[in-house]
């Protein structure tokens, strides 16, 4: 789209938000230099786009998802009041606002069926998620996600796990009404972004869904 596109688009209501000035792989940066890139990025973009529509976006989506702890604070730090990843879900009160989950509604799962399907989940609510950061070190090859999160008005004997391109075990303790969840994959991630994701249905039916994304950076 050009600019004049953008423009009008904006003055018919759809808000426009911040990407990064040339939306690339900041996780391959190295530490020294990654944060001052990023943050001169968010800000680049911020002027640009104010400069040529004449707004300042106030949320921001990650290249890619991709992002670190520091990354996150440099967000927030910049002004924006929110940031989205890629990792699919649904967001309430509860959710960080700067990692914020979407689900996707292009190529593949550009259809109604899929729309009306995503647009039924109810969030899966979590007391506590370890761990937060999504940016694996070079021989974290099988991470353990554990979640805790109130189980009394779920199904747990119908709880499902999936790892994309792979399978997953997944172990769960119930204490009173607390739940104790573990996924790890069955096998080692072989590529750069891979995610976990959990659906489970309630005593209504209804189907809650969370997913969590892993980044190994050294794959391309």
């Amino acid at each position: 789209m050009s600019w004049d596109d953008i423009k009008m688009l904006a003055e018919e209501g759809i808000e426009i938000g911040n990407h990064t000035e040339t939306h690339q792989y900041f996780l391959n940066l190295c530490a020294e230099n990654r944060y001052v890139i990023f943050k001169k990025e968010l800000v680049n973009g911020q002027q640009l786009i104010q400069e040529k529509i004449g707004i300042t976006p106030k949320v921001f989506a990650y290249p890619f998802g991709e992002y670190d702890i520091k990354m996150k604070a440099i967000v927030e730090e910049v002004g924006f009041t929110a940031a989205f990843g890629q990792n699919s879900g649904v967001i309430h009160t509860s959710t960080d606002p700067y990692r914020m989950p979407r689900f996707p509604m292009s190529d593949a799962f550009a259809s109604l069926s899929s729309f009306k399907l995503k647009s039924k989940m109810k969030p899966f609510v979590l007391l506590d998620e370890s761990p937060t950061n999504l940016f694996l070190q070079r021989e974290e090859s099988q991470p353990l996600l554990r979640l805790r999160f109130d189980q009394s008005n779920l199904n747990l004997d119908q709880i499902q796990c999936f790892v994309q391109g792979g399978e997953c075990d997944l172990n769960f303790t119930v204490d009173n009404n607390l739940a104790t969840l573990t996924v790890q994959s069955k096998a080692p991630l072989h590529a750069r972004r891979t995610l976990y994701t959990i659906t489970v249905p309630d005593k209504s039916g209804k189907w809650h869904w969370f997913s969590h994304l892993w980044i190994k950076a050294e794959f391309k």
